[in-house]
């Protein structure tokens, strides 16, 4: 994506957001043709002001919004038992799919509720299937990304047969705009083995999240805490390196893959867009 199609206006943007858009405007002011830009994910912020900006300065950048990742989705769960707030996390979803979809998003992720008391896996399936039903009238399409279920972010989906089950079930009922975004650490951190996850999962994927995690619990970055791919972390350069390798080989329908690496860590050596890109670029010799 060429630098130049993202000369904008500051004054259009509300101030509260330029300070989150200024990281990835610089990033993108530096994408090289070994690195481009072509999808953005980001956090759902749910509100005319974030939607305004989504609108005027993304249109030429396919977007994909996360719906749960705000502080509501601690509360609203849509797998709880309590039917007051399953249909109430259920018309949220719905509401910014509708919302998103006139200024011309059309593709959006939820992640794996939290594995809290009075939850069940039938409504997480009836709920999803509800919501992407609705993503179909609008021309939708609604990826699903797990998490761990007891190590670090205690989900209630998270392994490889639990999310097979998840997919088979909800593509069995006509859903066929719901997709998979397979993320490396946290699969790695459930099951120990993320090759075999890959290997099983792969046709439901459409997106992937190339991240570090640490499983030693005596250290404060224990868990996923998105971490640079070497030292401290599990993953390394050459684990990478056969990831992209065998999608390459395999797969010819993964729309984007993403490097997930914290910007501000005290261990990260990614602190600014500059350090981020070159740190990529010096990753890419292992994936060409």
């Amino acid at each position: 994506m060429a630098a130049e199609q993202f000369k904008i206006k500051k004054s259009i943007i509300p101030n509260h957001l330029w300070a989150k858009l200024e990281m990835l405007l610089s990033k993108i002011e530096m994408a090289s043709p070994l690195f481009q830009y072509e999808v953005l994910e980001i956090w759902d912020e749910s509100n005319n002001d974030f939607d305004e900006c989504l609108a005027r300065i993304f249109n030429n950048i396919q977007i994909d919004v996360c719906l749960t990742s705000n502080e509501k989705f601690k509360i609203l769960n849509i797998a709880s038992n309590d039917i007051e707030n399953r249909t109430q996390a259920i018309e949220t979803i719905k509401r910014r799919l509708a919302e998103l979809s006139v200024i011309g998003i059309h593709n959006f992720t939820i992640t794996s509720p939290y594995k809290i008391a009075n939850v069940a896996y039938s409504h997480l399936y009836d709920s999803i299937i509800e919501i992407c039903q609705f993503g179909l009238s609008i021309g939708a399409s609604i990826s699903f990304e797990s998490f761990d279920t007891g190590k670090d972010k205690c989900r209630l989906i998270g392994n490889t047969d639990q999310v097979v089950e998840l997919m088979e079930h909800v593509r069995g009922s006509g859903c066929t705009n719901f997709f998979l975004t397979w993320d490396l650490g946290h699969f790695a951190l459930e099951e120990g083995d993320y090759i075999n996850s890959l290997k099983s999962l792969l046709k439901y994927i459409k997106r992937i999240h190339i991240s570090n995690y640490c499983t030693d619990k005596s250290q404060w970055y224990f868990g996923d805490k998105h971490l640079p791919f070497s030292g401290e972390g599990k993953i390394t350069e050459k684990d990478i390196a056969y990831i992209m390798d065998y999608i390459n080989k395999h797969s010819n329908h993964i729309e984007s893959i993403a490097f997930e690496v914290a910007p501000h860590s005290e261990i990260s050596i990614c602190n600014t867009p500059k350090q981020t890109y070159q740190y990529l670029n010096s990753l890419a010799y292992l994936i060409r």
